[in-house]
């Protein structure tokens, strides 16, 4: 969701989406992401799967997160994308290569296109 967000931003010119980005541990990474997908959790409009990993030489752990639409979720989103412009509806359909990358590949190409803006971890 990280990167997706990232690359709406830098790929797809969708510059009024109010996340800023940081380098973090596996790419851009924006807090506020996180807590709106809280927030969406929370409401019964999505899921959200965690699988932690290793801890880092930090001591802190690594957690990748899965995110899918709740049945709510997705009612609502039906209802959203009948009703955008056009121009949205394409943005979201260039997105759509990206969403359907490997998580792997997804990684490797923010890493290699948009380097200074990812902190790989030793």
């Amino acid at each position: 969701l990280q990167k997706l967000f990232f690359l709406m931003k830098r790929e797809l010119g969708i510059e009024e989406l109010p996340y800023d980005f940081s380098p973090y541990q596996f790419g851009p990474f924006s807090r506020d992401i996180l807590e709106d997908a809280a927030d969406l959790e929370n409401a019964g409009l999505i899921e959200v799967k965690k699988e932690i990993f290793e801890p880092t030489s930090a001591g802190d752990y690594l957690v990748s997160r899965t995110f899918s639409l709740a049945s709510k979720g997705s009612k609502l989103a039906e209802e959203f994308y009948k009703n955008m412009p056009e121009n949205v509806k394409k943005v979201l359909s260039e997105l759509e290569k990206f969403n359907k990358m490997e998580l792997t590949e997804l990684l490797n190409y923010v890493y290699t296109k948009y380097p200074k803006e990812s902190k790989i971890l030793d």
